[in-house]
């Protein structure tokens, strides 16, 4: 299970620091309530920094590995191997990749039918494709709310 940590919401600076505990996406074992790892995106932003890992999904993976997908305020999107971070790897090299334009304030991001879409409160809205073998096995889905969390693989 993942939840978000939107400490201090859009408006409290919780990046410029990427090693403290704000701000995080936190991943659990449903069974048991064990911490497993927890991700906030290797990289400080200047000025005010305005970032939470929130809005986000898993890749509907065939496999079941756990690939996420985030909104981060000013960091924009993220891309982590959530199964490399369990796994002891860094933040950093559990990153798959990021898109962070000049000027992103970045609400939301998900992963939908082989695209990401991520919705910025200033500039729109931004479709892009991952590049990468992470997406290798992505199942098609004939709808998705993420906001409902519901199980849409069996």
């Amino acid at each position: 299970m993942a939840f978000g940590d939107e400490s201090g919401g859009g408006g409290a600076a919780r990046c410029t620091n990427p090693d403290d505990d704000q701000g995080r996406v936190w991943f659990l074992d449903v069974g048991t309530g064990q911490k497993l790892a927890n991700y906030k995106i290797p990289r400080a932003q200047a000025g005010p920094g305005v970032c939470t890992m929130h809005n986000f999904n898993f890749l509907p993976l065939r496999d079941r590995r756990k690939v996420l997908v985030s909104a981060v305020y000013t960091g924009g999107t993220t891309i982590v191997d959530v199964d490399k971070l369990i796994g002891g790897a860094s933040e950093a090299d559990s990153e798959i990749g990021f898109y962070q334009p000049s000027g992103s304030n970045t609400w939301s991001s998900y992963w939908y039918n082989g695209h990401i879409y991520g919705n910025d409160i200033l500039r729109g809205v931004d479709i892009f494709l991952l590049s990468d073998n992470a997406r290798a096995g992505a199942v098609k889905l004939d709808h998705l709310n993420p906001q409902t969390q519901i199980s849409l693989l069996p």
